[in-house]
């Protein structure tokens, strides 16, 4: 996964940032009420019987030119007519993924977390590390507790020179998912 990928799954499963997430969600959610109802108004949908007899018009009359048409009138977003037509029906669904999507997110969230503790050691060589759980070679320790934490809180213990990156060991507080 490349570093901006990390850093997008990290924000986003941070708890931390669980309010803005619900506030970007809530604005999206109420966009798309409000797009849609402009949509329809300015559109509205026709029945099949409107549109059946509109046909039949058009084929009756001899052809005169261009057709100047009227637009249906509006009943109303909350009328009968507009609640059974596809508009409402595609309004209906757009909302059902949005909040499954939603659910989905808050169940992986709430998901029960263990918290775990690691000795990330960065260096050339593993043999020349001090004591420690994970080797990662010259990488960055944090991208690895990106990837391998929810959240880290990360303290360096020791620091120093040698080879081509030197050796440094950090000891991560990981909150990490149970397995399933």
């Amino acid at each position: 996964m490349s570093n901006w990928m990390a850093a997008i799954w990290a924000f986003l499963t941070n708890e931390a940032n669980e309010k803005a997430l619900a506030l970007i969600g809530g604005f999206l959610l109420g966009l798309w009420t409000v797009v849609w109802g402009i949509i329809t108004y300015i559109w509205p949908p026709k029945s099949a019987e409107a549109k059946a007899a509109e046909t039949e018009r058009q084929n009756e009359r001899p052809d005169h030119g261009p057709v100047h048409k009227r637009k249906a009138p509006v009943t109303g977003f909350w009328s009968w007519t507009t609640i059974k037509g596809p508009a409402f029906k595609i309004w209906v669904i757009g909302m059902a993924v949005a909040l499954g999507a939603y659910f989905g997110w808050r169940t992986y969230l709430d998901q029960p977390t263990i918290t775990a503790n690691f000795k990330v050691c960065r260096g050339e060589y593993e043999n020349l590390c001090p004591p420690h759980d994970v080797f990662i070679g010259c990488s960055d320790p944090n991208v690895w507790a990106t990837n391998e934490c929810l959240k880290f809180f990360a303290v360096q213990l020791s620091v120093r020179d040698g080879n081509r990156c030197g050796y440094t060991v950090v000891n991560y507080t990981c909150s990490k998912k149970l397995p399933r």
